[in-house]
């Protein structure tokens, strides 16, 4: 077991920052749309804008340990981002209104996709070295 945890350390590491974030996107995105009734549509920008800030320095300094330019690593990890959050808000989107899928259920597959493509990117081309 720890030979696998090992060998995926990356992907652990970047699992349970991103289990926090993910917690904390949750939390936004209920108490938003749930208890304040704002509609999925606004809430979902602002609940994935939020965490991203600490989501780049603990995975930049922790999980992928960069010592690259900053400055590049910021840009990249952010349009990475921002692709990772584009993709999961149109199926959010499509799940919603043309699946007519539970708002909240729907944020939870887009949070799946998300993190997904979000590793991926970040990994192979956000902090490739």
């Amino acid at each position: 077991m720890i030979d696998i945890i090992f060998r995926y350390r990356q992907l652990v590491k970047f699992g349970l920052i991103g289990a926090a974030n993910t917690l904390f996107t949750f939390s936004i995105i209920f108490i938003l749309n749930k208890v304040l009734g704002i509609t999925y549509l606004i809430v979902n920008p602002i609940a994935y804008l939020l965490p991203t800030i600490s989501s780049f320095y603990f995975n930049r300094k922790w999980t992928f340990r960069s010592e690259g330019d900053v400055k590049k690593e910021g840009l990249l990890f952010f349009v990475v981002i921002g692709v990772a959050w584009l993709v999961q808000y149109c199926l959010v989107f499509l799940l919603v209104e043309k699946m007519v899928t539970d708002p909240l259920i729907a944020q939870i597959v887009g949070m799946i996709v998300f993190t997904g493509l979000n590793f991926t990117g970040q990994k192979f081309i956000t902090f490739k070295n």
